[in-house]
Formats: C-alpha cells, sequence, structure tokens
C-alpha cells in the first residue's frame, strides 16, 4: 500500500456522531499507513473502543490534544496497532478522565502502563512542550511503559512557555531530560527547539 498522509481534520469532523459514520470511519483507518487524527475525530474513537478494530496497516500515527477533551480512545487505539513504529503527539495536555486508562498517569490505578506495553513503537515525538510537571509525569510514564521506545524528541513550545523563562525551572527541566537520558539509556532522549525559537532566542541575545 502506498504511503499517503491522510489527514481527518475536514473530511470527518462533521460528522462525528453518527453511528452509521463512525462504522465507516473505522473500516477508513483501518487501510491507512499513515494517519493524523485531529481532535474532533479522536473523538469518534472514543465512541467505540469496545468495537475497536485492529489496525494491522498503521505504521504512523499523529494525534492532537486539547485540554478540554479526554484520551478515552487511546487506550484501546494503542492496543489495536500492532505495526505502530511512530507516534507524535501535539500536546500532552488533555481533559483527565478515568477512561483514559493506562495510557496516561492521571489516575492511579492497577495495570498502570498495560496499553502501551502492548504497544511496539521506537519513536515518539511530543510538540508543543510548555515544561509543566504534569507534561513531565507523563513523559516518564512514557519511559517507563513503552517497551520498544529507541527515540523520544519533546520540542518546545513556540510561543516559549512561561517555565521556561524562569532560569532555576529552566536548568531543573534540563536536569530531568539528563537524568531520563541515564536511566533509559536505550531510548534516545532529546529536548528541541524549533527553528522559530531558537531563532528569537538568538535576536533576543538568549543563546
Amino acid at each position: 500500500m502506498e504511503r499517503t498522509r491522510i489527514s481527518t481534520k475536514d473530511c470527518y469532523c462533521k460528522c462525528c456522531r453518527r453511528g452509521a459514520f463512525r462504522q465507516k470511519f473505522k473500516k477508513f483507518l483501518a487501510q491507512q499507513v499513515l494517519v493524523m487524527l485531529y481532535v474532533s475525530c479522536f473523538q469518534v474513537l472514543s465512541q467505540c473502543c469496545d468495537t475497536m478494530p485492529v489496525f494491522n496497516n498503521l505504521k504512523f500515527l499523529g494525534i492532537t490534544s486539547e485540554e478540554g477533551r479526554g484520551w478515552q480512545a487511546m487506550p484501546a487505539l494503542l492496543k489495536n496497532c500492532p505495526r505502530l513504529e511512530t507516534i507524535i503527539l501535539e500536546g500532552l495536555l488533555h481533559y483527565e478522565t478515568d477512561k483514559c486508562g493506562d495510557a496516561c498517569p492521571c489516575i492511579s490505578r492497577e495495570g498502570r502502563g498495560r496499553s502501551l506495553r502492548a504497544c511496539p513503537v521506537n519513536r515518539l515525538e511530543i510538540q508543543g512542550f510548555r515544561a509543566t510537571m504534569k507534561e513531565m509525569t507523563m513523559i516518564k510514564h512514557f519511559l517507563d511503559y513503552f517497551p520498544g521506545l529507541k527515540r523520544l524528541d519533546v520540542v518546545i513550545e513556540d510561543n516559549e512557555p512561561t517555565q521556561l523563562r524562569n532560569p532555576e525551572l529552566s536548568k531543573c527541566v534540563k536536569e530531568m531530560f539528563n537524568l531520563y537520558s541515564r536511566l533509559f539509556p536505550s531510548c534516545s532522549v532529546e529536548l528541541m527547539v524549533s527553528g522559530f525559537l531558537q531563532n528569537k532566542w538568538r535576536a533576543q541575545g538568549h543563546i
């Protein structure tokens, strides 16, 4: 199958609540190799976690997050992508519910990380990092439970997170990433700055 990057932002969000549409949507996803799921489309899958098909072709998965939307579909989705290689998360912050399951550490539970342990992903990229403690906790959770993770790239939010403007907090975040690198030597852990932000900091004399 040709590796085609699929953007579902405009194609499906208008019909998210229709039962017949959900079936077609799942069937469509099952045929894809590369998929970018925008927030509204991710909610489609949250309505059918119990009937989630196996996405045998899916190797690249991108997901956008919003603080007002939950990750209810995440555990079932990760467990049903047996050939997944790369995940890109555009933001980690989301609405915390008990249905996020074991995909995140929002709510303490037994069997934590079960869906992550079943996922073969080897590369994870997190975009829009704001350097909050909640994000740091989630990053550690991913490192703990993705068994085959070889590369983790964390890209700082372009709008300059307030936390990283504070020299002490910025130093603490860097030390945490250095610690992650030592604790998980089989995984390359990188804290990255976009070209836009790097040029901005250079113009301001920060680098």
